[in-house]
């Protein structure tokens, strides 16, 4: 039993390693986006799911900016204002 169960546990290691080490594919629109310096590899609805989860509210106008970056209007903490969402995820709020 000790050994199905080490076996298991090694088994799920090594996947999950595996798959963490998964790049896109050189010359990719995926690999280029994602290397592209000042870029960010995010969907509009990862990019609206990731500034929602940070607090971001009534998101609107969330565009692609000439950066490659997400840009757009919401509010935080009850003050309306631009946001930018950075290739590391960072979410850069300036109030209007």
């Amino acid at each position: 039993m000790r050994l199905v169960a080490l076996t298991a546990a090694a088994c799920s290691l090594l996947a999950s390693v595996a798959m963490a080490q998964q790049t896109p594919a050189a010359g990719s629109p995926a690999a280029a986006e994602s290397t592209a310096p000042g870029t960010t590899a995010f969907s509009e609805h990862q990019a609206r799911t990731h500034a929602e989860h940070r607090g971001y509210t009534r998101l609107r106008r969330m565009s692609k900016n000439a950066d490659g970056l997400w840009t757009g209007t919401g509010n935080k903490g009850g003050t309306l204002g631009t946001f930018t969402i950075e290739r590391a995820g960072n979410v850069n709020f300036t109030p209007s």
